[in-house]
Formats: structure tokens, sequence, C-alpha cells
């Protein structure tokens, strides 16, 4: 009785992976699909982006603002912070460095959070944060 407990359990937990990369795959298709309107070379831009870049992530404001960024590096982050004497600036160094497909230039005339939200992302992207559980031993 324990195998087929053990066996239905393995099952179930197959299925729950295989639905959360299908959801992945559907997000993606979903968010590039948006876009395709009004940008119709848009599967080049991600095309290109991953063959420079490897690891890239698509961040959408609206159907015509969106940014393709990719993480930052310990050596990257580490010069940009060195060298940046307020948090305003150490997010315009990362979002420079990082941002490797804009829409739209981010100008002074931008909305104020676009800076922070992409600073936050591609942190996020470089595992300053993470949903992984931490167990304490």
């Amino acid at each position: 009785m324990d195998n087929n407990i053990e066996e239905k359990t393995e099952s179930v937990n197959s299925e729950d992976k295989l639905s959360e990369e299908l959801g992945k795959e559907f997000l993606k298709r979903s968010a590039i699909e948006l876009l395709r309107d009004q940008f119709p070379d848009i599967d080049n831009i991600v095309d290109s982006a991953k063959e420079k870049y490897g690891e890239v992530y698509l961040y959408i404001f609206s159907e015509t603002e969106f940014y393709i960024y990719r993480p930052i590096t310990r050596k990257e982050y580490v010069s940009a912070a060195a060298t940046c004497s307020n948090e305003f600036e150490l997010e315009e160094a990362v979002c420079g460095t990082c941002v490797v497909y804009a829409s739209v230039p981010i100008v002074d005339n931008s909305k104020a959070g676009t800076f922070t939200v992409l600073f936050n992302l591609i942190q996020y992207a470089s595992n300053f944060g993470s949903n992984n559980t931490v167990v304490k031993l």
C-alpha cells in the first residue's frame, strides 16, 4: 500500500511540474503576442537578445512600453555601486548596463518609477531576492 501512495505522490508532483512549465510557456507566448501588433519584429528582438546575452527577461509597462533586461554580474554591480553616490544614480547605472532593449528610451520626462521598477526586477533576476523556501537547520 505504501508503494501505491508513493507512486501517486510522484505522479501528482510530475503533473504539478508539467502544469507549471506549461503555465510559464503560455505566459511567455501571451506576453509576446500582446506586443506583436505594435512591434511586428518582437520575435527577432527577443531572439537577438537571447542569443547575445543568454538569460533575458521581458517586462511590459503597456502595449507600447516594454523593456528586455538581463541579470547584472557581481563585478558589474560592485563597479556601479562604487561609482554612484546615491540610490538614484545606482538605479540608472544598473539599468544602463542591463536593459538590453527598450521600446522607448528612458529620459528625464519618463514616468518617475521606471528606473526603480526595472532596477528591482534586475536585482531579483540577479539573485538579490528569491521565492525559494529557506530551511532552518
